[in-house]
């Protein structure tokens, strides 16, 4: 038995005729038993019927009722719907509530820019029928934008209370729209950058949300500047990575920076620390003098590469890096705060894009892409979000971004797990000779060893998973990789279970371009 609070056309069109603001749009109720609105509105329709068929306008009646008046005597469903819907074309009602069934395909009304979803259909058939109702082209009106809406009812209090925000999920499955970046993405992130396909956003959150959005689809002129109507389009869909950091990267302002992978250029390992950064020029014959950490964070990365970066915001300003000129005096300094500051780069988390190349090469190489790191589109937007893809077609992006999602993700239940050495030591003391910097590298030692999980799809077996291990050794340094039904493996599985290296907040979107 249906609840005496649910919701029905009539129910709808009596909101829309009790409220002033919507009252003046004339709207009428077209079902498949009735055509209804208020009495003024439909004495106006039965003589715009009769200037198309004086006859059939002879006929009608309009009988007035508790709250709605009604005008379904004289004619069938299959007469007055191309009446009405030639008397909605003309602008005489502005608002027409109707059944899915009865102004679903086939019905045709070029004007409609406005639909609102009532609902609770979520085949595909019946979505894009009912959507398809707001988005044809109008040829008198070339500058259309149509506007499609769905009310979702949700409740905190009640067990079944997402019910219908998972029916909006599944309508939005694999349709586009415009976000919040301007960029054309399918699902409920459209909507709003915030929601989930896995729960719906706090009850609290509706009314701003709610307020945003009608600002929003106010402005029709910003919306099609945003669709670039008449642009060139590669009419692809590929899926990428959002990745937040709990620190995001720092970025200008309404600027997107593209960052491209580049290999770490220290390596640590069971035979030391190796580096491909020169040692400092410490000549004393020169007069110019640099002393130890004279140079910034930006000078250090460019000699270093990105991890330098990391580093630098950790030590404060790195060691002169690169061939500096010092004095005798600043010889012993310069060469211990450059040994330094090698090793501190093995305490640093690896770039993230640095793990998203040796994602891409270790599934190209495992033969489950097509294309790996030279393909790699890594770009940092306003904000700090990092979105990554692979270009290539779009199963290889779509196992891409799975893949690369897993690899920075907590440590669950993997069946491979991979480690990167940290944290060398060094013996105390001041270093003297540039023959002694080179010594102090190669004994240094890992003092810890960070684990994290290899993708599903290439930890099915040991030859898949020794593929991701070159790839990794070559992006991200040196490591171990342990099968978790080793006794080994298991013991590091359990005890680095829920451990979250990067820290990092992910979701998967699928761009059309």
């Amino acid at each position: 038995m249906q609840d005496a609070e649910a919701g029905s056309a009539l129910a709808a069109l009596e909101v829309l005729l009790t409220d002033p603001s919507t009252a003046v749009l004339h709207p009428m109720l077209v079902t498949g038993s009735v055509v209804a609105g208020a009495e003024s509105t439909l004495q106006d329709l039965v003589a715009f019927v009769a200037s198309r068929d004086a006859e059939l306008a002879a006929r009608l009646r309009v009988e007035a009722g508790s709250s709605v008046a009604t005008c379904s005597s004289g004619w069938t469903s299959r007469t007055w719907v191309a009446h009405v819907t030639a008397y909605l074309e003309a602008g005489r009602t502005q608002v027409l509530v109707g059944t899915r069934g009865l102004l679903g395909e086939g019905w045709n009304a070029r004007g409609v820019s406005t639909l609102i979803d009532l609902t609770t259909a979520t085949t595909l058939t019946a979505v894009v029928q009912t959507r398809g109702r707001a988005l044809r082209t109008d040829p008198t009106w070339p500058d259309k934008v149509a506007t499609n809406w769905t009310v979702v009812c949700v409740s905190e209090a009640h067990p079944k209370g997402d019910n219908d925000w998972s029916r909006l999920v599944r309508k939005h499955q694999g349709f586009h729209g415009i976000d919040a970046d301007g960029d054309i993405v399918d699902g409920v992130a459209h909507i709003d950058a915030s929601f989930s396909p896995f729960a719906p956003p706090p009850v609290a959150s509706f009314d701003a949300l709610n307020a945003q959005m009608l600002v929003t689809a106010a402005d029709r002129d910003a919306i099609r500047e945003a669709w670039r109507v008449g642009e060139p389009y590669d009419d692809v869909t590929l899926a990428s990575l959002r990745v937040r950091l709990v620190t995001p990267a720092l970025v200008p302002v309404d600027e997107v920076v593209t960052v491209v992978p580049v290999a770490p250029t220290w390596r640590l390992g069971p035979e030391g620390l190796a580096t491909s950064v020169p040692l400092p020029d410490t000549s004393w014959r020169t007069p110019m003098a640099l002393a130890a950490g004279a140079v910034g964070a930006s000078a250090a990365a460019t000699a270093a590469g990105p991890w330098a970066l990391a580093a630098a915001g950790g030590l404060g300003a790195l060691a002169t890096l690169g061939q500096a000129v010092v004095t005798r005096r600043d010889h012993t300094s310069v060469l211990t705060e450059w040994v330094r500051a090698q090793v501190a780069l093995t305490s640093c988390t690896p770039p993230l894009e640095a793990v998203a190349a040796a994602v891409a090469d270790g599934l190209l190489a495992a033969g489950l892409t097509s294309v790996g790191s030279p393909a790699l589109a890594v770009d940092v937007h306003p904000g700090g979000e990092y979105r990554f893809r692979l270009v290539g077609t779009e199963t290889d992006a779509a196992v891409f971004a799975t893949a690369f999602d897993e690899a920075i993700g907590p440590v669950g239940a993997p069946r491979y797990v991979v480690s990167r050495y940290t944290d060398a030591s060094l013996p105390d003391g001041p270093i003297r000779t540039r023959r002694g910097a080179r010594a102090a590298l190669r004994a240094a030692r890992a003092t810890g060893e960070v684990w994290h999980p290899v993708p599903t799809v290439v930890g099915r077996n040991a030859t898949l998973a020794g593929h991701y291990l070159a790839a990794w050794r070559t992006w991200v340094g040196d490591g171990r990789l342990l099968a978790a039904a080793k006794p080994e493996g298991a013991g590091v599985v359990a005890a680095v279970s829920g451990e979250d290296p990067f820290g990092a907040t992910t979701v998967v979107r699928r761009t059309w371009s």
